[in-house]
């Protein structure tokens, strides 16, 4: 999360409004917790979604390894993009 800010940013201003707009992209998943069950995956492509989904079915004590696998798996693909695309910016 801090190094795609520290990357993508210019300037602090510009970095306190991506990291607004970043918020909301990491706490939306959270609204499946309350969508009714056929409309849970709508946010599908967003990696915290998984993680998310994860955690509430190890709440309910239905584990599905899947959605830990997709979601981890999501998580340390971003923060290798993130990791070359900070080094790239900061370090050549």
């Amino acid at each position: 999360y801090a190094l795609t800010i520290n990357a993508i940013v210019d300037n602090r201003m510009q970095g306190m409004v991506y990291i607004k707009a970043l918020n909301m992209l990491i706490i939306l998943p959270i609204t499946a917790f309350f969508i009714p069950a056929p409309f849970q995956h709508i946010f599908a492509l967003l990696p915290s979604h998984w993680v998310f989904q994860a955690v509430n079915q190890t709440l309910l004590q239905t584990m599905n390894t899947w959605s830990f696998i997709i979601g981890f798996g999501l998580m340390w693909i971003l923060i290798i993009l993130s990791s070359k695309f900070f080094w790239r910016k900061h370090f050549n």
